[in-house]
């Protein structure tokens, strides 16, 4: 855990400062503050980050083979730690794991910045996709950080293979 720490950082500091940057650019923020509703969707971001979560789960899981319906596909709550998880027990290509761990952060985080950066969308919807990608980047340190080290651990030919916490590895090209 203290290896994404530096991760999270990170995400918490430069998420925040893109997203104003860019609402600043696009006079999101002058508006926002201007909508009557605006006490009502705070608590509705609040209670619907739990959503948010299992829709980054559910990602996870489109993303393994068979569409994460699979019987190897485990999805699960472990509740005295606080999180949800979702993974593949079966064996993967190294690169269709990285894929795996990436895409939610590039669904519910990069393309959402890139969509606000190319076009205008009402305030309203401005601050709930800017919470969520917020959120999704910061609790998408364990992917980015799992993602790191398979790439630069893990050759490119390689098939992996996770077993609880553990991911194995062996090149696809032995006898």
């Amino acid at each position: 855990m203290r290896h994404l720490l530096p991760l999270m950082i990170v995400a918490v500091v430069t998420l925040p400062i893109i997203w104003g940057c860019i609402g600043l650019k696009r006079g999101a923020w002058q508006q926002l503050m201007n909508e009557p509703t605006l006490a009502f969707h705070v608590p509705i971001m609040f209670i619907s980050f739990l959503g948010m979560v299992v829709v980054h789960e559910m990602i996870h899981g489109v993303c393994q083979p068979g569409w994460g319906v699979s019987d190897q596909t485990v999805y699960g709550v472990m509740r005295k730690e606080g999180f949800v998880y979702a993974f593949y027990e079966g064996e993967l290509s190294r690169n269709r794991l990285l894929m795996i761990l990436l895409a939610p952060f590039c669904v519910i985080t990069l393309f959402p910045l890139l969509l606000v950066w190319h076009f205008t969308v009402p305030p309203i919807l401005f601050m709930y996709l800017a919470w969520y990608a917020c959120l999704n980047g910061i609790s998408a340190a364990a992917d980015l950080y799992g993602s790191w080290l398979i790439w630069q651990q893990v050759p490119a030919s390689a098939r992996v293979r996770n077993r609880g916490w553990f991911t194995y590895w062996t090149t696809a090209n032995l006898p």
